[in-house]
This record gives C-alpha cells, sequence and structure tokens, in this order.
C-alpha cells in the first residue's frame, strides 16, 4: 500500500520534471492519504502544494479552495510560517487574475505571519511581490515603500541590494516620504 509519503516524493519529483498533471494526481493521492492518517500538517502541505499547481494550470477556483482550506489548518495547527507561505501563494492567485485589493490584503497578511515567524527571507519575498502589486495598479509612492521594506528585511543584503536600498531611501528623502511597516 502506498502511503502518503511516497505520493507526496512522487508528486514532488514530478512538480521537478515539470508533469504538472502528475504531479496534481500524487498531491491529491498524498491529501487523501494523509487525511487518512489523520496527519494534518502534511495533509495542509498537499493542499498549498495543490493551490499552486491549479493557480498553474488556470483553475482559479480550484486554487482558491485549496489555498484556503490549507490556511485554515494551518491556522489550527500554529504553523506561522506555512499559513505565510498560503497566505502569499494566494496573494499570487489574486494577482494573476488582476484582483489587486485581494492580493494586496493576502500579501499584508502574509507578511505579517512570516515575520510573526522569523522568516525573513520569505516575508521579503512576499514585500517584493507587494511592491509588484503596487507597480502594477500605478501607485509608485507605496510600490517603492515596500520595496525598500523588502530590502531591510532581507537577511542577507548583497551589495547590489545595499546600494539598490541607499537609493531607494535618497529617493524617498527627497520625496519626503517615510519608511513604512506591515
Amino acid at each position: 500500500m502506498t502511503t502518503g509519503k511516497q505520493f507526496k516524493n512522487e508528486g514532488i519529483a514530478a512538480f521537478q520534471q515539470k508533469s504538472w498533471l502528475v504531479a496534481v494526481q500524487k498531491f491529491e493521492q498524498a491529501h487523501t492519504s494523509f487525511k487518512e492518517e489523520g496527519n494534518e500538517a502534511e495533509q495542509a502541505e498537499m493542499l498549498n502544494n495543490l493551490g499552486v499547481l491549479y493557480k498553474m494550470q488556470g483553475s482559479y477556483r480550484e486554487s482558491f479552495e485549496s489555498l484556503n482550506s490549507a490556511i485554515v489548518l494551518f491556522e489550527k495547527l500554529s504553523s506561522l510560517k506555512e499559513e505565510g507561505q498560503a497566505y502569499g501563494n494566494l496573494g499570487d492567485l489574486h494577482a494573476a487574475q488582476k484582483k489587486w485589493k485581494d492580493a494586496v490584503n493576502a500579501y499584508l497578511k502574509s507578511s505579517i505571519k512570516l515575520e510573526d515567524a522569523n522568516a525573513f527571507a520569505e516575508q521579503s519575498q512576499v514585500l517584493r511581490a507587494l511592491s509588484l502589486t503596487h507597480l502594477r495598479q500605478g501607485q509608485w509612492i507605496e510600490s517603492m515603500r515596500r520595496m525598500e521594506q523588502s530590502l531591510t528585511v532581507k537577511p542577507r543584503v548583497g551589495l547590489g541590494d545595499w546600494i539598490f536600498r541607499a537609493m531607494m531611501r535618497f529617493a524617498m528623502g527627497l520625496l519626503g516620504l517615510s519608511r513604512v511597516g506591515v
């Protein structure tokens, strides 16, 4: 009998090979198996994975349902980092549909959860996505603030990022803008 872990590993392998349909099938099987085993943490992870894959395939309703179910389970389990990642994926889903307000709200929730989990590298990525969302809406100043914030929370800032952050702060200072918190 195949276990949830085996289905999960097969799903990961299929994902790495860009075999999206096979990955969906394996993650669905893993989800069912983990549900039968009573393993809610793995069940939530599979829902999160499925949400990403469904979005990639344009199955937005299924993606939304999977990601929201994952968020509920991660919240129940007090898994802040994973909940934050699921909110980030939900933000990506909304952005793909040009639902900007929903994307912003999901990214902000993600950023808060990731900050609470001390997952600053992941928080930096979400803040970059949030910055891009504002940019796509023509909200230049808010985009600059979020990009600067993204660079501020980033755990390892290279020379290029350091220079870019300094330039952002300089430009924001010229515009009379202050730094923003989440």
